[in-house]
Order: C-alpha cells, then structure tokens, then sequence
C-alpha cells in the first residue's frame, strides 16, 4: 500500500463525512424545526453533556489506531484481535458504570440545566454505554487502514440516527427520542463494524504490552478532553445562565460551525493512521504539512461561508425564528477554524 496516498484515503473518508453530515445535518434541522428554539436548545444542551462524557471516545479510537497500526505493520494479527476484545470487554464496565452514576445524578443535572424532566438525563447515560465501544472497532478500522470500510460505517450510523430520531419524535418521545436515536445508531455501527474484523477473532496473542498503551493513553485523555471542553463546555454553561431561544440560537450556529471539524478531522484521521506507521520522521513531517495545508484552506474557506452568508444560511435551514443566531455564527466559525488546527497539530505529535 502506498503509504503516502494521503489525499486519495483522505478523499473517502471526507466523502463518507460529508455524505454522514448531511445526513447529521437534516437530523439537527429537522430536530430544530420540529422542537422548536427551546426544546432544541434543551437538545443541544444534554448533546454538550453526552460529549464531555464521552471524551473517552476520542482516546479510545486515537489509541486503538496507533496501536492496531502497529501490530498490523509487524504482521502481528494475534494481537490485532487480543487488543479489540480487550478494549471492548473494559469499556462496557465503563460505559456501565457511567450510565448508572448518570441515572442517580440526572434529578441534580436536569434541575441545573433548568429541564423539567430527568428521564433525557438518563437517556444520555445510555447512549454513552455505547458510545464508548464503538470506537473501538473503528479504531481498529482506522488502524488497518481499511477506509471504505470505515467510511461505509460512519454513513450508516448517521442513516439510523436520522431514521430512529425522525421516527421517535413523530410517535411523541420529543427531545427523549432524538437522543434515543443517537445511542441506537451507535449501537447498529457497532455490530456492522464486526463484518471486516472477524478474521482477526480467530487469532488472539494475549502478549501485549498493557503499561505501555496506558502511558501512550493518558497523554491523549487530556488532550482530547481539552479540545473536548472548549467546544462543548460554553453550551452547559449558556443553557444554565441564558434563556432557553437563546441556547437554541447558539445550538443551531455551533452546529453549522462543526462543519469544519467534520471536515478536518476527516485529514487528520488519515494522517494519524499513516505516520503512526512510519519509521521515517522526514516521511512523516511530509504528511504533517501536507495535511495542514488541507486543514488550513478547508478551515478558512467554510469560515468565509458562514461570515458572509450567515442570514441566508439559516433562514433557508432553519427559518425565520433562529435567524438572530447569525451574528454568532459569522465569528463562531473562525473561532472552530483554530480548534481544527490545534486538533491537527496535537494529532500529529501524539503519533509521533
């Protein structure tokens, strides 16, 4: 495999991104409109909290794959498989564990986030149960560096959400269901992922070095947190302190803003696979500065989008009541743009 292919490997899995936020995005407008500002901005809400919650997530994957990489450039399949078993087995008690702390703690979050009801509190300590495994096959995924794949999955978790969220809402579960939706996507995601990882069942080598890929882990748990805490962080903070149409109109910006990190972090997925399998530093500041060109235009271009054309854009995807959410949306984006390129750069020292 051409280990430089960069932008061809880059291309599939930004294909599967946009095709996935599409789909992400008809599930937020349609979300938004249906809610409305305030049961939207309750959405958006506990969506900030599930996030926090789950920075494990980004660890899990972001190790699984440097490691997964490694075993699968030394021909070291046994451990391939030993490494998702593993992780999957440990993280279920995690996710559990979570869950349960969620549900006895949701009367005193819901309260602090000013909603009526602890039961979508609860339902966030559910999806995070699975939240948390997936990951691990799609780090793996990653690792192999068998995209199509990982692209195919990334779109298909997006289709069921939409479909699950669109279906739970009609039939009245309101802000309950839309967050349902989320944790059953990531629940299918998670069985179709097996269909390409099978073959690495039939061959465990349980000698792995453990100590190791914790040491590796603790650095990414605190980068990823705080890429983590400066993008959902101010919505907590913005639904406990400002009005609940305000919270909506920051919601329906920040959404739109993603956009880039979408975007971004469809390069900085690559890459990371790519030079955590490299020997060659040369090789590898190659891809860096390859990549940061792509993350750098991308970053400026939707920035630009969103500066000149806030109104239009979302008037015509959200209508006339989020239409004073414009003004945040023209800076929010050049305020994302940085984060992508901190989140490339971290990205790159981590699998070096």
């Amino acid at each position: 495999m051409d280990k430089d292919n960069l932008f061809k490997h880059s291309s599939v899995i930004f294909i599967s991104v946009v095709i996935a936020n599409i789909f992400a995005y008809i599930f937020h407008i349609y979300m938004a409109r249906e809610l409305g500002p305030a049961s939207y901005g309750e959405l958006g809400s506990l969506l900030a909290i599930f996030m926090i919650l789950s920075v494990p997530v980004g660890v899990i994957q972001t190790v699984i794959t440097k490691y997964i990489a490694r075993f699968h450039s030394g021909n070291e399949e046994g451990k391939v498989g030993s490494l998702i078993f593993s992780a999957i087995k440990k993280l279920f008690y995690y996710g559990l564990f979570t869950f349960i702390l969620i549900s006895v703690l949701s009367p005193f979050i819901a309260d602090f986030l000013h909603i009526d009801s602890s039961i979508p509190v609860i339902i966030v300590g559910f999806t995070v149960l699975f939240s948390v495994i997936l990951p691990v096959n799609r780090g793996a995924l990653q690792g192999l560096q068998k995209f199509n794949a990982l692209a195919i999955n990334n779109v298909l978790e997006a289709v069921f959400r939409l479909l699950l969220g669109i279906l739970l809402v009609v039939i009245g579960f309101g802000v309950s269901g839309a967050l349902l939706a989320f944790g059953l996507g990531y629940f299918l995601a998670f069985l179709i992922a097996f269909i390409s990882l099978q073959r690495y069942f039939d061959k465990r080598d349980n000698k792995i070095d453990v100590k190791e890929i914790y040491r590796f882990t603790l650095p990414v748990f605190l980068t990823v947190l705080f890429i983590n805490l400066l993008v959902n962080l101010p919505t907590v903070f913005i639904k406990h302190y400002y009005s609940a149409e305000f919270t909506g109109l920051w919601n329906v910006a920040l959404t739109l803003a993603r956009a880039i990190l979408f975007v971004s972090s469809s390069i900085s997925l690559v890459m990371f696979s790519k030079i955590s399998s490299l020997e060659n530093l040369k090789e590898k500041k190659k891809i860096f500065r390859k990549s940061f060109g792509y993350v750098l235009f991308s970053s400026l271009f939707i920035s630009l989008i969103f500066f000149f054309f806030s109104e239009l854009i979302l008037l015509v995807l959200f209508g006339q009541e989020y239409l004073n959410g414009a003004v945040i949306l023209k800076w929010l984006g050049f305020g994302v743009g940085v984060i992508a390129i901190l989140h490339l750069i971290i990205n790159y020292l981590l699998s070096r």
